[in-house]
C-alpha cells in the first residue's frame, strides 16, 4: 500500500514543553503539510510567543474546533494572526488564549471575528 504522507490525527497536544518560536515555526508545516483533518490543537503552557503563533496560524485548517494557546508568549501580532485564522474556521466551538500577553487592540479584532465563526 502507497503512503500518502497523510496522517490521520484529528488531535494534537504538544502542551506542557518547552516549545519555542523556533520550534512551533518548525511544526506548523508539518501540522498543515501531513495533518489536513485535525479537529484539535493544544500547545498551551509552552513559550510560543508571535512569531510561533504566526506561523500556527498559517497551518492551520479551517476543520479546527478547538485552539487551546494559554499560558504562553503571545502578543498582539501573534493574536492578529490568529484572528485571521479563526475567519476561516467555521466550526470553531474552544479557543482559550487566557494568560498570554495580548493588548486591547488585538482583543478588539477578536471580539470582530467571533461572532462570525461561534
Amino acid at each position: 500500500m502507497a503512503s500518502t504522507g497523510k496522517l490521520p490525527f484529528a488531535n494534537v497536544c504538544l502542551a506542557y514543553n518547552v516549545i519555542s518560536d523556533a520550534a512551533m515555526e518548525s511544526i506548523s508545516p508539518v501540522l498543515h503539510e501531513h495533518c489536513p483533518g485535525l479537529r484539535s490543537v493544544d500547545v498551551g503552557n509552552n513559550r510560543i510567543g508571535d512569531a510561533g503563533f504566526e506561523s500556527l496560524a498559517a497551518a492551520l485548517p479551517s476543520s479546527i474546533r478547538s485552539l487551546s494557546m494559554n499560558d504562553n508568549q503571545c502578543g498582539d501580532t501573534g493574536m492578529t494572526a490568529i484572528c485571521s485564522a479563526v475567519e476561516r474556521c467555521a466550526e470553531l466551538e474552544k479557543l482559550d488564549v487566557s494568560n498570554n500577553r495580548i493588548g486591547d487592540a488585538a482583543f478588539q479584532r477578536l471580539g470582530a471575528v467571533l461572532p462570525v465563526t461561534m
